[in-house]
């Protein structure tokens, strides 16, 4: 009888221990996971910050088009006050062609750092499981020891 119970402690520990392990094992491949999907997000975002700010720059030369256009229609000189107006508003189209790309990067860099935290939490869940399995086997072969019924089954 006291063979039997040994025993169902032996394998109650053994099956606790993996049972940690896995646990520690299953957050990490969460974490791998999670960071892949940030790390898509970031590619996303790039991509679509790409595509917005060609969107843009196409409507601002096409405006910038028709404002020539319509001063040349005028009969107003490309020189002064509408030159001045001109380069005002190509360097305002630049700013924010700029910011539309910053955005994207810098929206880009959070899901990466996001992507990094996520690896890092796994990487530890791991260690933990796998500390925690250890700690478990220790646990459970010492107190099988204390009893002195390790002795008795082998």
């Amino acid at each position: 009888m006291a063979a039997t119970a040994t025993v169902m402690a032996i394998g109650s520990t053994l099956l606790s221990a993996y049972g940690t392990y896995q646990q520690g094992a299953y957050q990490k491949g969460m974490g791998e996971y999670q960071a892949k999907v940030a790390e898509r997000d970031a590619q996303s975002t790039l991509e679509a910050g790409a595509s917005q700010e060609a969107s843009f720059r196409k409507k601002a030369r096409a405006q910038r088009g028709s404002n020539i256009v319509n001063i040349a229609k005028s009969g107003v000189a490309m020189k002064g006050s509408p030159l001045l107006v001109m380069t005002e508003i190509a360097r305002e189209t630049e700013d924010e062609a700029y910011n539309i790309r910053r955005n994207a990067q810098v929206t880009a860099d959070n899901y990466r750092s996001q992507a990094g935290a996520y690896r890092l939490a796994g990487s530890y869940a791991y260690k933990q499981g796998l500390i925690g399995a250890g700690a478990t086997l220790m646990q459970g072969g010492s107190n099988a020891y204390k009893q002195g019924k390790i002795d008795k089954v082998w």
